[in-house]
């Protein structure tokens, strides 16, 4: 089962949108690449203390979530599972 991102005690409920700033925007405002990295590692470094980042993580390669969950990116969860797929 996975916990909602709305759950108080995780660390993604604070700032919900920070999590979705991998698709290079923050709100509907475009964010300079240099910000954006920061941004990135922000919400990584977020994911790094939570208790559910493996579901989180796995809800999101079910799921083919966009924004970063379980501490890797859209982009990252995309290599992840092709590199799976190639080994099985």
């Amino acid at each position: 089962m996975f916990i909602k991102p709305d759950d108080p005690a995780l660390p993604c409920s604070d700032d919900p949108e920070l999590w979705f700033v991998d698709d290079g925007t923050l709100g509907h405002a475009r964010v300079e690449a240099d910000r954006l990295n920061k941004l990135i590692q922000e919400a990584k470094d977020g994911c790094a203390v939570c208790d559910i980042r493996a579901a989180c993580l796995d809800y999101a390669l079910n799921h083919n979530e966009h924004g970063i969950w379980g501490g890797l990116t859209r982009a990252e969860r995309r290599k992840l599972h092709r590199r799976s797929a190639h080994v099985a």
